[in-house]
């Protein structure tokens, strides 16, 4: 690996034979492992190279060229740098993608993405880095390192919602206790009365016609 391949259409139906007749080909790979991405954060929005390695046993080759070129009407393939290094890429989860160039079977480099998004709404973010050496398939759900961007949104801890939450609960719950020391409910007599009364009611029954 990687094992290229020559490939044809066939003109009419399963038959193969006429065939096209061209320099491409077609590349077999194995996705190569990931093993550590240097530096490994930066600010949001600033570009620089970073440098990516891949684990022992894994391997980076050198990319395809994207396309063949044509001279006098012949199609040869172009072994031109900026031809065959422009396929790679490299992908920093959704702050975007990035062109990526062949140092050698264990390392690549790579620039950080530029983004958009204002610095001040992000505070730490960590993302998944991944890589695709033909430009489109980047094998993101096995990426095993992370590069972080660093913003400039204040830093708020999940302990700290937590205690504003029951600040704004107690605070709560000693106005409702003043509010009701302050205005006391209205106590219904009647109710206390009544009995009194049947009592009275029924002691006169039982005395009977003086």
């Amino acid at each position: 690996m990687p094992r290229d391949v020559p490939f044809s259409i066939a003109l009419s139906a399963d038959e193969f034979n006429p065939w096209t007749r061209t320099p491409h080909r077609f590349r077999f790979y194995e996705q190569p492992l990931l093993a550590k991405i240097d530096p490994d954060e930066l600010e949001v929005g600033r570009i620089a190279e970073v440098h990516i390695t891949t684990a022992e046993g894994s391997e980076f080759f050198e990319p395809m060229p994207l396309s063949p070129a044509s001279e006098n009407g012949t199609i040869t393939v172009t072994s031109s740098p900026s031809s065959s290094l422009a396929a790679m890429k490299c992908k920093f989860g959704r702050f975007g993608e990035a062109s990526a160039i062949f140092i050698n079977s264990t390392t690549i480099k790579c620039t950080t993405p530029p983004y958009d998004e204002s610095p001040d709404t992000i505070y730490r973010e960590s993302v998944p880095v991944s890589v695709a050496l033909n430009g489109q398939d980047f094998a993101e759900d096995t990426s095993t390192i992370e590069f972080t961007f660093l913003g400039t949104a204040p830093y708020v801890s999940f302990a700290a919602i937590l205690l504003t939450l029951a600040a704004i609960a107690f605070l709560g719950y000693a106005v409702a206790l003043l509010i009701e020391a302050c205005y006391p409910a209205p106590v219904d007599h009647s109710q206390n009365e009544r009995p009194r009364h049947n009592a009275d009611h029924l002691r006169e029954n039982m005395r009977g016609p003086q």
